[in-house]
């Protein structure tokens, strides 16, 4: 059983490529805790205040359309349509301000091109005081 888990959770990146060529291959696709960086670090946690987010960024191409659909710790989703700008320019789906969801806890980020999954990831923000 672990070698199947291992096989399925290597090959993840080979599945992508093969479900949207073209995109997943030469695609930076990831979470980051400042979005608002020209070249946002890879985070996979977070603490409440930081402007936190998905980030996609075409390597090859430019101007590739692209929906991220967030879920949050309370189980409500949001998507988001999105096109890439300049290659290798990052595209950004930031959450910060009044308006957007600061709910502590595990958030799932699936990134789509042309109806097919390219990526998916998970996402934890915490509390500032811990």
């Amino acid at each position: 059983m672990k070698r199947t888990l291992a096989a399925l959770v290597l090959s993840g990146g080979l599945v992508a490529g093969l479900l949207a060529p073209g995109i997943a291959g030469g695609a930076n696709i990831y979470t980051s805790c400042n979005v608002l960086e020209n070249r946002p670090d890879r985070d996979k946690s977070c603490v409440q205040g930081n402007p936190w987010g998905g980030v996609f960024i075409a390597k090859q191409r430019e101007g590739v359309r692209y929906k991220l659909c967030v879920r949050r710790p309370d189980g409500d989703r949001n998507c988001y349509r999105k096109r890439t700008g300049r290659a290798g320019k990052p595209s950004v789906v930031g959450f910060f301000g009044p308006s957007s969801p600061h709910l502590v806890g595990g958030y799932r980020f699936v990134w789509r091109s042309s109806g097919r999954v390219v990526d998916r990831d998970g996402f934890r923000l915490r509390s500032e005081g811990v």
